[in-house]
């Protein structure tokens, strides 16, 4: 919620988002408290104009092979976002680390 938050309190028009999540296997009991989050998100981000939309999800590069990182550009679809939004499926993620800034990396 804190996440909603800052996003009302700072939301302008014309602004770029792109929403950078963890899908490997030790998100899975967090996945539906970020549905709800992002869903938050998504009615404050529609008070506002020409907001383009991305999303990417990473799991683990050195575990999860070519399902690792997965980006989708949506532009002004936000519809398409809270479908994405709806089918977020964790990977295995297999050890401790995660590639949090491979993923954050590759999302720029």
């Amino acid at each position: 919620m804190e996440i909603a938050n800052i996003i009302k309190d700072n939301m302008i028009d014309n602004t770029d988002i792109i929403f950078v999540l963890d899908k490997t296997g030790s998100m899975s009991d967090a996945i539906d408290n970020i549905n709800i989050g992002l869903k938050q998100i998504m009615i404050f981000l529609q008070k506002h104009e020409n907001i383009r939309l991305e999303k990417a999800t990473y799991g683990d590069k050195n575990v999860d092979g070519n399902v690792w990182y997965d980006f989708n550009n949506y532009e002004m679809d936000h519809e398409q976002i809270n479908r994405f939004i709806e089918r977020i499926q964790v990977t295995e993620g297999g050890d401790f680390p995660e590639s949090v800034y491979d993923g954050i990396c590759e999302a720029f």
